[in-house]
Formats: C-alpha cells, sequence, structure tokens
C-alpha cells in the first residue's frame, strides 16, 4: 500500500524473486510506476496483479484492457475485482464469467440492488437448487456474499438463510447498513464474532456503533481500525484508551488527523514507547510519504 522512491526501489529489486508477493503489494496503487510494475509482473503473477486493482481501478481504461487480456487466464480472480460494481463493462465480464465462475461471479453482486442483479441471484438460486444453497457453506457464503450492503427484505431473507451455515460471511454483509435490523443484528453477535461486526461499523459515528467499539476495543484492534479518519473528542478518547494496547493500529486509526498537531503528538509518544514496533513503524512511514489519506482497506 506504500509508493514513492525509496518504496519503488525495493519493489523493483524484489520482483524477480518474489513476483506474487510484490504484485500484491500494489493492491490500490495508482501512480505510473506502480502500473508499469504491473505490467512487468502479469506474466509472472497475473492473478496478484489483476487483485491489486481497486474497483475504480478496474473501471479504468487500463484496469479494464488488463481484465480483458486475463479474463480467460485468471476468470475468477478477474470476478473478484468486478465487487459492487452495476457498470456495463461489469455486466459484460460477468456474461463471460457465467459459465466457468458462476458462484464468484454472483458474489460480484455485493451492494448491486437493481432489478438485473436480482434476476441473477434468482436465476442462480434456482440453479443451485434454491433451499439446498443454504445447506452448503461455500454456496450459502456466495449468495451471502452477493447481498452486502442491500436492506430489502429480499436481501433479508437470503441473509438469513444463509446464517446457519456461513455465519461469517452473513453477519459481515450488513456492512454499511443503518437500520434497526442491521443493529439489532450487530448487538447479537457483537461477542461472537467481533471483529466481523467491528468492520461493519467502520467510519459509523452512530452512538451504537461507539458503545459496540467501547465494549471490546481492549480485545479488538478492529475498533481502532473503524474509526479511521475520525476526529470526534470519542475517537481521541478511544485511541488514548488503546494506545498501548494497540500501539500500531492506533497510529494507522489517525488516518489524515495525523497532520493535525495533535495527531503528530499521538504518533511522536507512540514511536517513544514503543520503538521496536516494526507495525508501528510502516504506518508511520506512510505518514512520512504522505499516504495516511488512502484508504487502502476500503473495498
Amino acid at each position: 500500500g506504500l509508493a514513492g522512491p525509496w518504496i519503488d526501489e525495493r519493489r523493483a529489486r524484489l520482483a524477480g524473486r518474489a513476483p506474487e508477493i510484490v504484485a500484491y503489494g500494489l493492491r490500490g496503487l495508482d501512480d505510473e510506476r506502480s502500473w508499469r510494475l504491473r505490467a512487468e509482473l502479469e506474466p509472472k503473477a497475473p492473478r496478484q496483479v489483476v487483485r491489486s486493482l481497486s474497483r475504480l481501478q478496474a473501471e479504468s481504461e487500463r484496469g479494464r484492457a488488463l481484465c480483458e487480456r486475463l479474463v480467460e487466464s485468471v476468470p475468477r480472480d478477474v470476478a473478484s475485482v468486478l465487487d459492487g460494481s452495476d457498470s456495463d463493462f461489469a455486466w459484460a465480464l460477468r456474461e463471460r464469467l457465467a459459465a466457468r465462475e458462476p458462484d464468484r461471479v454472483v458474489a460480484s453482486l455485493a451492494q448491486v440492488d437493481s432489478d438485473r442483479a436480482w434476476r441473477w441471484r434468482e436465476r442462480w438460486l434456482a440453479e443451485h437448487g434454491d433451499d439446498a444453497v443454504f445447506q452448503d457453506y461455500e454456496t450459502a457464503k456466495s449468495i451471502a456474499n452477493s447481498v452486502v450492503g442491500l436492506d430489502g427484505e429480499r436481501a433479508w431473507e437470503v441473509r438469513e438463510a444463509a446464517l446457519a451455515e456461513a455465519p461469517a460471511v452473513a453477519i459481515a454483509s450488513v456492512g454499511r447498513l443503518v437500520s434497526e435490523r442491521a443493529w439489532q443484528w450487530r448487538a447479537d453477535y457483537l461477542h461472537k464474532a467481533t471483529k466481523i461486526v467491528m468492520e461493519t461499523v467502520r467510519g459509523s459515528d452512530d452512538e451504537r456503533a461507539w458503545a459496540l467499539r467501547a465494549s471490546v476495543c481492549g480485545v479488538c484492534k478492529e475498533a481502532l481500525d473503524s474509526i479511521r479518519h475520525m476526529d470526534s473528542d470519542l475517537a481521541w478518547g478511544l485511541r488514548e484508551r488503546c494506545q498501548d494496547v494497540w500501539p500500531s493500529t492506533v497510529v494507522k486509526s489517525l488516518g489524515r488527523q495525523a497532520d493535525t498537531s495533535r495527531g503528530k503528538a499521538l504518533v511522536e509518544r507512540q514511536l517513544a514507547e514503543h520503538p521496536q514496533s516494526l507495525s508501528l513503524r510502516k504506518h508511520v512511514a506512510a505518514i512520512a510519504l504522505g499516504q495516511n489519506g488512502a484508504d487502502l482497506d476500503a473495498p
């Protein structure tokens, strides 16, 4: 997730020896050097090169060309970068991939609530035996992934049916939802699927989100991940409470706040108190390179 002269030099030196790892590390990067490196690594690490694209990058001219070149050789990986896209390009690729990767293609319908998407889901369910889908982990996971971020009644029927066989994916699918039903799920499963529930409240300033974070921040660093960039008193209070529990994650959670006087003071404090933390040094490097404003983990 980092870029810049010093980082690029190291990538170039490692590319021949560890192409998959170097390609994986390009996730979300959009600078010219990263695109050139993708082209160099494409023959050796096509799967990781495709998966290094964010959704927006996959829709760019270069991203589309890359997907077109690799759709036959690594179809599952190309399908994975279509998640949440309702563009004509994404639908054209889904049509090409449907016969070879039907489960991954239906999962790519996450956040897509169009009639076309629901026809696709219903056809997929019928082809897989309708209720039989929810008796197998892989198929239950695929259809649960397809309703991520959807709050309609049909989505909830799918989510609830998938819960028994694929609970983690079903719970994760309430991410971004703000309905009472979604908040009840978060409360019900907080202590059974803590990390997953914390992922579903990322960026939320709802008082219920803060209550959930406060109750688990001592045992779950994802509570800090969920407040990245946030500048409220509650956010700063959570950072101060966890600064010696999750020293590097606290700094990571600063995001753009690392450039403020309060953020700089916290970074200096963490470096002084935890000088041996390699993870902390990585997040401080991102700040030094001016890359702490990016949401590298965003879907």
